[in-house]
């Protein structure tokens, strides 16, 4: 995920709609969770993965739960090296 480029193009967006994708990002988050409790981590993988383009750079405290979910389902998957790499 290049946040150099996502930094840039949030540069042309407001507050309102700013907020508007951290909601989308909050309901991503959840799909994600309700998709790790049912062993679905690739699926949980992907919802993280919308979230975190969704969500806006200044909203680092849910960016990080994100990663760190990502990184969760990614350790249940066996993939310790794509994990190690969202935290």
């Amino acid at each position: 995920m290049d946040e150099e480029s996502l930094r840039e193009s949030e540069m042309e967006l407001t507050d309102d709609q700013k907020e508007q994708r951290r909601i989308i990002a909050e309901e991503l988050k959840t799909a994600g969770n309700n998709a790790f409790k049912d062993a679905e981590y690739e699926k949980s993988i992907d919802k993280y993965t919308e979230a975190l383009f969704m969500c806006p750079l200044q909203f680092s405290q849910l960016r990080s739960i994100l990663y760190s979910n990502r990184s969760a389902a990614k350790m249940k998957l066996e993939k310790y090296k794509k994990a190690i790499e969202d935290c």
